[in-house]
Order: C-alpha cells, then structure tokens, then sequence
C-alpha cells in the first residue's frame, strides 16, 4: 500500500514510518524541518 506521513518527523511519525516500512508497505514521509528525516 502507498502511506502518506505528514509530520514524520514528530513523535508519531517517527515511530510511524518505520513500523509501516516493516510491514512492507511504501511510504512517503513529509516534514517542517526534514534534516531530522533519516533515509529508512
């Protein structure tokens, strides 16, 4: 499935991202300040 996360960066989708990347689905991750996105 394609997920959109607004706000990746923050404590939900930083917990988010990862867990929806291990369950294999594709995701594209948006952020206010994406210095603190990590390649995942």
């Amino acid at each position: 499935m394609n997920v959109a996360v607004l706000g990746a960066s923050g404590y939900v989708g930083s917990h988010l991202v990862p867990a929806l990347v291990a369950a294999g689905h594709h995701v594209r991750a948006a952020s206010r300040r994406p210095e603190f996105l990590e390649a995942r």
